[in-house]
């Protein structure tokens, strides 16, 4: 042919505002058609024009219409002569989404660069600006765990982003590439398409070498192509698949260059070997334990915050940065004020950037929006001695040290000796999150990864939903190396304050206590006769334990003398203006314990709170 498949693919594209990515089904191409209204990207329609490669020909099922491909071509008016499209222009965005620039190909492989001169017109060079990488947003948006191809031109990215996949390219092609271009590839794998020829090989070895340290893996891949010059798009016009694409990208190698490990960061609180007599050591003044959040996460220590995906980890640990740079207290404890460090190595730039404005986080927490490795760890502490940091939190610690196998012991090992090296050198404390298993595991068995993560903090943090509980409600279980370690609490999320509501086990007997004081009326019952007429599901020998606790707390009255003859029969307390009187309010009264907080369904004057026994602190 005089014009190749994928240019015809580029012009159908081209002509639709470029929507979402057509399909490949076997030999045939799948994308919408420009002839007619079948959709352009928010329209829930399938794409209607089959290309098959094999045959080479098209057909569109709603215009009924088909022919060659030099038919096709006819159609979408490009030049059969032996000449390329018309032309073409490429957007280049920030990673905002903004147009800063564009390169428009001529005919032929005349390219020339353009960028928006803020009047509605153009200057028509790149002088003085930074470039960036070709569909950044994309990359930046798109699935990290997912391999970003490095490619030679605009036309293959677009080629493979319509495919599904994430690609980029550098502006102006091989012997292009710019260091400061790598900065959106620190974390990711990155798979590097030369084109076939010296060029295209030694653009890839400076890839390599410019992500060299940054990159999770990069590797360079053989499409076995023959023809030089031949590139990714002429490998897929001959038939290949990204099925077959993915399988070349797992089994091809990562470049030896890589296999320089990350310069480890030089801690300093690791002295010499000098050993110290037990009675001098004895004797010693005792250093007290500095906390910014109180019982949770000590100053200089290492912390860990384990939950399943989901579950909150994100929204607690900025919720914790505004307490603790405004010194306010958070689920039911006290901080230490100081500046907050928070490594958003997950989240989008724009997703942080909106939990800022809701949250009205303080000039006080500093944020990182962009990956980083361990490997950086220098930076950083030089950046919390400078700004006086107190607290640096990390989302997440996988995107962190980018392990190969976080089972690992040996890995794991040398990625936390760096982290905690940073809590240790700084005194501030550093909050790693991270996951849980899949499966259920108690004392921190539940940690996702090697034994070693959990060995080496000094307090880790396991974060669940509650059973039973309301949606806004979590349970927190502490693991600390320290003695003031906390029950398992629960918390809340009401009216923007992460708030506790209470250790488990008080929450529990707060909660049974109202479960059986609404099972009481004016009738005197027994506990089994109490049991027959409700839903209540203990058994009647504990019910007669509760109840009676209940009525030794002055919850609730009681006939009878115990004996068989004359069991004890329980019924609510009697209004008299001279005991204490049993209220159950309307729902849409707030009732509460002034001391503590604990909103009650039923208060009675000079009850004792089921969570802090505060007498007389509850009455209405």
């Amino acid at each position: 042919m005089a014009y190749s498949l994928s240019d015809i693919v580029q012009e159908l594209r081209h002509r639709k505002g470029d929507p979402p990515a057509g399909r490949v089904v076997g030999p045939d191409i799948h994308e919408w058609c420009p002839f007619h209204a079948d959709g352009n990207g928010s329209a829930p329609h399938a794409p209607s024009l089959r290309i098959n490669r094999e045959k080479e020909v098209w057909f569109c099922d709603p215009c009924d219409e088909g022919g060659t491909l030099s038919d096709l071509a006819q159609r979408l008016s490009m030049a059969t002569n032996g000449q390329k499209p018309p032309g073409r222009t490429y957007d280049y965005h920030d990673a905002e989404g903004r147009l800063w620039g564009q390169v428009v190909r001529k005919a032929g492989k005349d390219f020339k660069r353009r960028r928006p001169d803020g009047s509605g017109g153009w200057i028509w060079n790149w002088k003085g600006i930074t470039p960036t990488l070709y569909r950044l947003p994309e990359l930046l948006t798109g699935d990290p765990e997912k391999w970003a191809f490095v490619v030679e031109g605009e036309k293959d990215a677009d080629r493979l982003a319509h495919l599904g996949q994430a690609a980029t390219t550098n502006a102006g092609g091989a012997g292009k590439w710019r260091p400061e271009l790598s900065a959106p590839l620190i974390g990711r794998k990155v798979a590097i398409i030369p084109d076939n020829d010296e060029p295209g090989r030694a653009h890839a070895q400076n890839v390599v070498q410019s992500l060299a340290n940054k990159a999770a893996e990069v590797r360079i891949l053989d499409l076995g192509l023959t023809d030089a010059g031949a590139d990714v798009s002429d490998w897929l016009d001959q038939g290949g698949t990204i099925k077959e694409l993915l399988e070349i990208t797992e089994k091809a190698t990562n470049s030896r260059i890589l296999a320089n490990a990350p310069t480890p960061y030089v801690s300093q609180w690791r002295p010499a070997f000098s050993p110290v007599n037990a009675e001098i050591l004895a004797r010693s003044e005792q250093e007290q334990t500095t906390w910014i959040l109180h019982n949770y996460i000590p100053a200089g220590g290492l912390d860990l915050l384990a939950a399943q995906p989901k579950c909150g980890k994100s929204t607690f640990a900025y919720h914790l940065a505004r307490a603790v740079s405004t010194g306010a207290d958070f689920i039911g404890q006290t901080t230490n004020p100081c500046p907050v460090l928070i490594l958003a190595l997950e989240e989008r730039k724009q997703d942080v950037a909106n939990r800022c404005r809701s949250l009205r986080l303080s000039t006080d927490v500093h944020i990182h929006c962009a990956p980083l490795r361990t490997d950086s760890v220098s930076d950083i502490a030089t950046f919390v001695l400078k700004e006086k940091i107190g607290l640096v939190i990390v989302d997440t610690l996988p995107r962190f040290w980018l392990l190969e196998n976080e089972n690992d012991a040996a890995q794991v090992g040398a990625a936390m000796a760096n982290i905690l090296a940073l809590a240790r050198d700084t005194g501030a404390a550093v909050l790693l999150l991270y996951h849980v298993r899949k499966s259920p595991g108690q004392d921190g068995n539940e940690i996702r990864g090697s034994g070693d993560i959990f060995a080496h903090v000094d307090v880790a943090l396991v974060m669940r939903r509650r059973d039973h509980g309301e949606r806004n409600q979590r349970v927190i279980t502490a693991f600390s190396r320290y003695d003031t370690t906390p029950d398992e609490v629960v918390i809340a999320l009401e009216d923007d304050e992460y708030k506790s509501l209470g250790s488990t086990t008080e929450l529990r007997q707060t909660e049974l206590t109202e479960q059986l004081l609404d099972a009481l009326n004016d009738e005197p019952r027994t506990p089994s006769e109490i049991k027959d007429a409700t839903e209540l599901p203990q058994a009647p020998r504990t019910l007669r334990r509760h109840y009676a606790e209940m009525f030794a707390k002055g919850l609730c009255d009681r006939e009878g003398t115990g004996q068989k003859t004359l069991p004890f029969k329980y019924k609510m307390l009697a209004a008299t203006p001279n005991s204490r009187v049993a209220t159950h309010w309307p729902e849409s009264t707030d009732r509460k314990c002034t001391d503590c907080g604990l909103t009650l369904s039923v208060i009675a004057v000079g009850d004792r709170c089921g969570r802090c026994s505060s007498k007389g602190q509850n009455n209405p």
